[in-house]
C-alpha cells in the first residue's frame, strides 16, 4: 500500500505509463486507493456503492512511450520478479516484447521461450526489479533495460486529467491498493 493524494495518485499513473485510475473517496474500505488501469480505458460507468472517481489524462496528452528514445537491454537466463506485474500472457518475439516494455514503460520482463505452455509470451514488470535467479521447468530469459536508459516517465511533459464520478476499466490493471487522500 502507498499512501498519496490526488497529486500522488496522477503522478504514480505517470510513472506507471497507466491510461488511467480509479480513486475511492469514502464509502467503503478501499477509500483513500487508487487503483491503475493499462490499455485502452473504456467508459465510465455509474458506480453507487462508494463514491470514486475515474481519472483519466487529457487526449491531447502523450502516453509515456511516445517521448523517449529507445532503450537497450540486457538478456540473462532465469526468471526476474518486480514490484508489481503490469502485463501477463503478451505473445511476441524479443523485439516485440522490448517495445511493448517501452510501451508500458517496465522495469523489464521475462520472456519463455521453450518447454512449456508460456513459450512465446512476455511477463512485464514493474517497480523495482529483483535479480534474476535459476528457473529450470523451461527455458526463460529476463530483459532488463539498460542502466543508462532512463523509463518513459522520466522523459515525459506533465499530462493533465479530467475527472468524472464512477468507475472505469482499462485492458490491464497495472497496480492496485495506492493509497492517497483529496489534497
Amino acid at each position: 500500500d502507498f499512501e498519496g493524494n490526488d497529486d500522488q495518485c496522477k503522478e504514480k499513473c505517470d510513472e506507471l505509463g497507466c491510461s488511467g485510475f480509479v480513486r475511492v473517496v469514502e464509502g467503503s474500505n478501499y477509500s483513500g486507493k487508487c487503483y491503475f488501469r493499462g490499455g485502452e480505458l473504456r467508459p465510465v460507468t455509474n458506480h453507487t456503492s462508494d463514491t470514486r472517481y475515474c481519472f483519466r489524462p487529457s487526449s491531447q496528452a502523450q502516453a509515456p512511450a511516445h517521448h523517449m528514445q529507445e532503450r537497450s537491454y540486457s538478456k540473462e537466463r532465469g526468471q526476474c520478479f518486480g514490484d508489481t506485474e503490469l502485463l501477463r500472457d503478451f505473445e511476441g518475439n524479443d523485439d516485440q516484447c522490448k517495445e511493448k516494455c517501452d510501451e508500458l514503460g517496465c522495469s523489464g520482463f521475462v520472456r519463455v521461450v521453450e518447454g512449456s505452455n508460456y513459450s512465446g509470451k512476455c511477463y512485464f514488470r514493474g517497480g523495482e526489479l529483483r535479480p534474476v535467479t535459476n528457473h529450470t521447468s523451461d527455458t526463460r530469459y529476463c530483459f532488463r533495460p539498460s542502466s543508462q536508459a532512463q523509463a518513459p516517465a522520466h522523459h515525459m511533459q506533465e499530462r493533465s486529467y479530467s475527472k468524472e464520478r464512477g468507475q472505469c476499466f482499462g485492458d490491464t490493471e497495472l497496480l492496485r491498493d495506492f493509497e492517497g487522500n483529496d489534497d
